[in-house]
């Protein structure tokens, strides 16, 4: 998705890869992958993770703990391990390449076969940081007693500003303690902090066992959820909230076009950015008789920032601001196509720049129809 995800996805998903170095700066090849550290040779792993975010455009931080566990698995080609993560809502299993997400309060479960970057944060041997890019011209090495900091700074990347990671080591252990990623976007901030504890490489758990029995017993869900009915536009009939622009009340169903593209959004998200000019396109394009794309926003509620990021980043189409959906959103951007009688046409989740084709396509169909 282009040289600032990769920044991005540096700055969340940088581990354990820096221990080693660290502690054996004398020796006289460095231009090996630093791999010790990692623990990338032991068959299992537990650990735990205090994980906090301060999002974009957000005051309060995010804290949550994880306890996760792996083991080494050659037929998983996704992530290279089978492994069990769980928080205190849910619990994540991976097995021969599929993500189990087991939700305990309502005793179901959703699989997913595609990558998801927010859980190699958590699985610290899958990242690869080389030589070259603990030792360059932008690293700070310092020592305080017993511990190691290396503080590594990245060169601005478009509207990415400030672009800085900092790790902290134990000398006692040679295990890396914290990472920590700080990054600057359209004058706010985002702050990251991965604490690391509790290694254990004496530990195995029965992933399959414990999968099977709670597969068994648990109800299989669509990872986008609704309530049943036989007309689509009681799911919508009901939705009311205000829209931004004017700070008036106005129901959802009151948007009247042949098709109407529903884009549930919020500042924060990054993809839902990059969505945004394809989206102006659309709206553009057609008139709203023929088409009506509408920025749901289910979590911000600063009405003046949403407003200045609103003329920021020039989003063309109405925003409206409610806390109500029939339909359980887990991932965003998520795009939801209507027909006239409020029929789902069509889902679309995350970006992809090969989509606006995708949906030019089907609005043409439901407008000739």
């Amino acid at each position: 998705m282009g040289k600032i995800l990769e920044i991005m996805k540096k700055l969340q998903f940088s581990t354990f890869f820096l221990v080693v170095s660290l502690f054996s700066l004398s020796c006289e090849n460095k231009t090996d992958t630093i791999l010790s550290g990692m623990h990338r040779d032991a068959s299992t792993l537990l650990y735990n993770v205090n994980f906090k975010k301060k999002p974009f455009f957000k005051n309060d931080t995010f804290i949550k703990k994880y306890n996760v566990y792996l083991e080494k698995s050659i037929i998983d080609s996704v992530y290279g391990y089978n492994f069990k993560i769980s928080d205190s809502i849910q619990t994540i299993y991976n097995f021969n390449n599929t993500l189990y997400i087991i939700n305990h309060s309502n005793r179901s479960y959703k699989k997913r076969r595609e990558i998801n970057n927010q859980l190699n944060q958590l699985i610290f041997p899958n990242c690869n940081l080389k030589k070259d890019d603990l030792f360059g011209n932008n690293t700070i090495i310092d020592t305080l007693e017993d511990r190691v900091f290396v503080l590594k700074k990245y060169e601005d990347e478009n509207e990415f500003k400030n672009i800085k990671e900092k790790y902290s080591f134990s000398l006692v252990n040679n295990e890396l303690i914290n990472i920590t990623s700080e990054i600057d976007f359209q004058n706010t901030s985002q702050f990251i902090s991965n604490e690391y504890e509790k290694l254990n490489l004496n530990v195995s758990i029965d992933i399959e066992t414990e999968l099977k029995q709670l597969l068994g017993n648990y109800t299989n869900q669509k990872y986008l959820e609704k309530k049943e009915s036989k007309s689509h536009l009681k799911l919508f009939s009901d939705i009311r909230g205000v829209v931004l622009e004017n700070n008036k009340q106005k129901e959802l169903v009151e948007y009247n076009s042949k098709v109407i593209i529903l884009d549930y959004w919020f500042m924060a998200c990054y993809p839902c950015i990059k969505t945004t000019p394809m989206l102006n396109r659309i709206n553009e394009k057609y008139s709203s008789n023929e088409v009506q794309v509408i920025g749901v926003n289910l979590i911000d509620r600063n009405v003046e920032k949403l407003k200045n990021f609103v003329n920021y980043n020039k989003i063309k189409y109405p925003i409206f601001l409610t806390n109500e959906s029939p339909l359980l959103v887990k991932e965003y951007p998520t795009l939801i196509i209507l027909d006239e009688k409020y029929n789902i046409i069509s889902t679309l989740y995350g970006y992809d720049e090969n989509k606006e084709k995708e949906i030019f396509n089907l609005i043409e169909k439901i407008i000739q129809e």
